[in-house]
């Protein structure tokens, strides 16, 4: 390309520090030098930082062989993003290394790293180093759980299917029908507020669908879901579509809604809220409603595995949020839809369910899990759902002891939390964003800290994911 060229704008935002920790390498050492710099700590964990450490450079000659090696574990590295205050403006690391013979380079991962933790300003000599296995993102799940997860389908606005039900004055009153008004969350977009009207009033219930979304879920305990206005048919848990010719019958990217097949009603409202969002997103990839709400097919196959649950089939839904601390519980509805801010795991039973509960909502799985992840301005992790079953965390195998404990710890935990949330005045809330913070304070602040349980559980899932020090 010719260097006066712009270049295309494909990686925004750059993280260099490992080209030049290399590119010094090059220039400056000569074997066995030792180098020692300060580095973005995310150079020991995350994905796009995974060729530089495996040690060994290619060049760009003609053979493209590796042209120097760095020995990325002559000392392990320093894991800073425990110590408080922060030393440097961006969670840190330091990485050394020893310039090493053509093509004799050593990986940095697998192998263990020495965390940091403490107050240097309060105690600097009190600050505790301790080797810990260097879990990072090799490019592959280790989890087998990482293939049994799956994202529910995208609501998206929010305010053209979520729904409030409203008791209906009228003196006849419509048969297998709710009346309905739109729902107006704290965090919606007001951009159809001069035609939410049209969204008001009688929905057949068999287009009424009870929906959890991430701020439905509490450590342990699903709290109440939301109400939806789905073109689903309740009844027999599909979605009717109408196959074009090319569909391929599995993404249905060439399908459509079979409008026939809806409810009077709901052929009318669909019509409505397609014009709406059509008309509020011309400049989106995604214009069509329909195609928006089962991209990648994320919702006619959720709902082909809950047919095959309400017929009998063994299988338990557990759901766990996509943003904030990591936080799942068991959905016990299987006519109920799980929104795309959480993410199901299908499990085989009920001990493996409880199995997954408290790994999920243990601290030990957060704090094992934050360095893949990214972090708000108060350090706790974000995107857990991006980067959940990075960790090694094995399938549930009912002979193993370690797991069936793990297992009645997670029910007992889910009993004592329940009955926490049911004492309080929590479940009287309105369903959303204050009952869940609510729930989740409580759990997290009364519970965890002070229910044997909850301690057992730790120490537990420590022994599945265990540090060495």
């Amino acid at each position: 390309m010719n260097q006066t060229e712009p270049l295309p704008n494909q990686a925004p935002h750059q993280d260099i520090a490992t080209l030049f920790y290399t590119r010094c390498a090059e220039l400056y050492a000569n074997p066995p030098a030792l180098i020692g710099m300060v580095m973005p700590y995310s150079v020991l964990r995350s994905g796009h930082h995974l060729k530089w450490r495996r040690g060994e450079y290619s060049g760009t000659g003609k053979d493209h062989g590796p042209v120097f090696g760095l020995d990325l574990r002559v000392y392990e590295p320093w894991d800073l993003d425990n110590v408080v205050p922060d030393f440097f403006r961006m969670p840190a690391s330091v990485v050394f290394a020893q310039k090493v013979a053509t093509g004799e380079g050593t990986a940095l991962a697998p192998a263990t790293v020495q965390v940091w933790r403490g107050d240097w300003e309060k105690d600097f000599a009190g600050i505790s180093r301790s080797g810990e296995i260097l879990y990072h993102d090799d490019g592959t799940f280790r989890s087998p759980y990482g293939e049994l997860s799956t994202q529910g389908p995208t609501m998206f606005d929010r305010r053209l299917f979520f729904v409030e039900t409203i008791e209906s004055t009228a003196k006849i009153q419509t048969a297998l029908a709710t009346k309905v008004s739109p729902r107006l969350g704290s965090q919606d977009h007001y951009k159809y507020e001069n035609q939410l009207h049209k969204l008001e009033g009688v929905v057949s219930n068999d287009h009424l669908f009870d929906v959890y979304v991430g701020a439905c879920l509490a450590p342990y305990v699903a709290l109440n879901p939301l109400k939806a206005v789905l073109p689903v048919c309740r009844s027999t848990m599909t979605m009717p579509l109408e196959h074009d010719e090319n569909c391929d019958g599995s993404t249905h990217k060439q399908c459509h809604l079979d409008m026939a097949a809806l409810h009077p009603n709901m052929q009318i409202r669909w019509q409505h809220i397609s014009d709406m969002y059509y008309n509020a997103n011309k400049k989106r990839t995604i214009r069509d409603l329909y195609r928006n709400l089962n991209h990648n097919g994320k919702l006619t196959s959720q709902l082909e595995y809950l047919q095959r649950l309400i017929a009998g089939n063994s299988g338990v839904r557990v759901a766990y949020t996509a943003q904030g601390e990591p936080t799942a519980a068991i959905i016990e509805d299987n006519h109920a839809v799980i929104e795309s801010k959480a993410y199901q795991v299908k499990c085989w039973n009920r001990a493996e369910a409880y199995y997954v509960l408290a790994i999920i909502n243990s601290n030990h799985l957060a704090s094992q899990a934050k360095p893949f992840c990214t972090t708000n301005w108060a350090k706790k992790i974000r995107d857990f759902h991006l980067h959940a079953w990075k960790l090694p965390i094995p399938r549930y195998d009912s002979t193993n002891p370690l797991h069936g404990r793990l297992s009645e710890l997670g029910n007992a935990a889910e009993q004592e939390c329940t009955a926490m949330i049911v004492a309080s005045d929590i479940l009287t809330k309105p369903p959303g964003g204050s009952q869940s913070d609510t729930a989740r304070q409580l759990i997290r602040r009364e519970w965890q800290p002070n229910s044997p349980t909850a301690h057992n559980i730790e120490t537990a899932v420590g022994e599945l994911l265990p540090r060495t020090d």
